[in-house]
């Protein structure tokens, strides 16, 4: 998966990974994405008080 977003990132467009990769299908790409975005959202912890 770090392959994909790493490729992503630098400018390789969906077509050319899918060659790199005959294996993987274009909903594993955009499923890559979705787990990126999903690790760096932001979240809102509640503060604890003493």
């Amino acid at each position: 998966m770090t392959a994909v977003l790493g490729q992503l990132a630098s400018g390789q467009g969906t077509e050319e990974i899918l060659a790199d990769y005959p294996y993987l299908t274009h909903e594993d790409i955009l499923a890559a994405l979705a787990f990126a975005a999903e690790a760096t959202r932001e979240r809102e912890l509640p503060l604890l008080t003493a």
